[in-house]
């Protein structure tokens, strides 16, 4: 029997890292994606096709990020807020972690901004690897159809 009628659908921890001001040598291997042709290539890459459209493109206060070196792409979102940049949607199709890239990118274009997001797994060890904190669990649960 699932509580209420609604089961885990899957189950992360809340990440935190401080601005960061030594933001020099990373701007220069990630760009910011800013056409329709290259999102498309961002998608298939990370596998969202049907997930992330052209109109977030249009959002100021969204930056999609990638990085390609070899034909190889890694990626992710920044989303600003208030008072945070939430990160999301980060991928590498290579074996660079990118997470101490991501504050420093993040940092470039949002100048004195926390970030914040959520990982698992591998990618969360890799985030506090690359010195990001964990602020505490998280727990999304969905409408289950039993």
């Amino acid at each position: 029997m699932v509580p209420y009628g609604f089961e885990i659908l899957f189950e992360a921890k809340w990440i935190y890292h401080a601005p960061v001001t030594d933001v020099d040598f990373v701007q220069a291997e990630w760009s910011a994606v800013t056409n329709e042709k290259d999102l498309t290539q961002w998608v298939l890459a990370n596998g969202l096709q049907k997930v992330i459209r052209p109109d977030l493109l249009k959002h100021q206060d969204v930056k999609i990020f990638v990085h390609e070196i070899n034909g190889e792409r890694s990626g992710f979102i920044a989303n600003l807020s208030a008072n945070a940049v939430g990160i999301s949607n980060v991928f590498s199709n290579c074996k660079k972690s990118v997470w101490s890239d991501i504050a420093k990118i993040v940092s470039a274009y949002f100048p004195g901004i926390p970030m914040v997001g959520y990982e698992s797994g591998d990618s969360l060890t890799s985030a506090l690897l690359s010195g990001w904190t964990t602020l505490g669990p998280l727990r999304i649960w969905i409408k289950s159809n039993n």
